[in-house]
C-alpha cells in the first residue's frame, strides 16, 4: 500500500512521487530546524523597566492588608 497516496495499487517504495515527497519533508524539516526565536523570553517584547516598581504590579502585600483582605471563607452545614 502507498502510504503517500494511500491506495493499493503500488507500494510506497515504488511510488514515483516519492523522491519529491521526500524532498518536500527534507525543506519543511529544515524550515523548523532554521527558525529562531528573537531571544527566548516570552515577554521581552512588552517588557517595561519603568513597571518594576509599579505599585499595581508589585508581589509584595500592602500595609493595610487587614482592611482589604476577604475573610476566609466558612462552610455552612445543615444536618
Amino acid at each position: 500500500m502507498c502510504q503517500i497516496y494511500e491506495i493499493n495499487e503500488h507500494s510506497t517504495n515504488n511510488c514515483l512521487n516519492l523522491p519529491s515527497f521526500k524532498e518536500c519533508l527534507h525543506e519543511q524539516a529544515n524550515a523548523l530546524n532554521s527558525f529562531q526565536w528573537p531571544n527566548h523570553v516570552p515577554y521581552s517584547q512588552t517588557y517595561n523597566p519603568s513597571w518594576r516598581n509599579h505599585l499595581n504590579f508589585s508581589l509584595k502585600s500592602s500595609n493595610n492588608n487587614a482592611q482589604t483582605s476577604k475573610p476566609p471563607l466558612q462552610a455552612h452545614h445543615n444536618f
